[in-house]
């Protein structure tokens, strides 16, 4: 009976240590996966964060031209009594 019980041990033993082996090689990998999608990345990011202050400008400047458009046509529609149709 414990000659049973010392060989389970051991079994899981090995589990174990081929779970935490199989765990860390996982981690290795995506890591590994990760650190190249960064670096493939790294260009276009780099580029879209230099930019991100003049695309912000620019942004806002062309919602405040098209609010003041869909405010002037709709006092053009006010004037013109189209308000209803």
């Amino acid at each position: 009976m414990t000659d049973n019980l010392q060989q389970a041990w051991q079994e899981e033993n090995k589990l174990s240590k081929w779970r935490r082996s199989l765990y860390i090689i996982a981690t290795i990998f995506s890591l590994l996966i990760i650190g190249g999608l960064l670096i493939i990345c790294w260009p276009t990011a780099k580029e879209n964060t230099a930019n991100w202050k003049q695309n912000l400008i620019k942004k806002s400047h062309e919602l405040v031209i098209k609010i003041k458009e869909w405010q002037n046509n709709n006092e053009q529609q006010v004037i013109n009594g189209n308000i209803l149709k």
